[in-house]
C-alpha cells in the first residue's frame, strides 16, 4: 500500500509554518481561535463566536483538531518514515528467503536470507 501523500511537502509546510506548540484559545467576546504558542500567542486561525451553544461546540472541535494535527505531525511524519524503512527491509528479506525456496537453496546461501529477516526485525542472528 502506496500512500498518495508527500512527506517532504508536509515537512516543508510544517517548517513554513507558526512554531510551537499551537492551542486553542477564547478571546473576551467568546470566540475560538488557534494561537502559536512562542514567546507570545500568535494567532494563527479564527473562527470567531457562534450564533449558537450548537454551533460553537463544533467551531471548538475544529480548533481542537487542528492544534492536535499541528501538535502531533512531526512525530507522525517521523513515524511514517521510520514504518516505510522497516517495511523496505521486510520485503526485501521476504523477497530474498522466497527468492532461495524457489531456486530450492540450502545451507549458508538459505541462512543469509533468514539472516536479513532476522536483522528486519531487529533480532539476533
Amino acid at each position: 500500500m502506496t500512500s498518495d501523500f508527500d512527506i517532504d511537502e508536509l515537512e516543508r509546510l510544517l517548517a513554513a509554518a507558526t512554531p510551537g506548540e499551537w492551542a486553542v484559545c477564547v478571546d473576551a467576546t467568546g470566540g475560538t481561535f488557534v494561537a502559536g504558542m512562542t514567546d507570545t500567542a500568535e494567532t494563527v486561525c479564527e473562527f470567531g463566536a457562534a450564533p449558537d451553544d450548537d454551533g460553537q461546540e463544533q467551531l471548538d472541535a475544529d480548533a481542537a483538531l487542528i492544534a492536535a494535527a499541528r501538535n502531533s505531525l512531526p512525530a507522525i511524519l517521523t513515524e511514517i518514515r521510520e514504518l516505510r524503512a522497516e517495511n523496505a527491509r521486510l520485503k526485501k528479506a521476504a523477497t530474498t528467503v522466497r527468492n532461495n525456496m524457489r531456486r530450492g537453496v540450502t545451507g549458508m546461501q538459505a541462512r543469509k536470507g533468514w539472516d536479513l529477516v532476522n536483522a528486519a526485525l531487529g533480532e539476533p542472528q
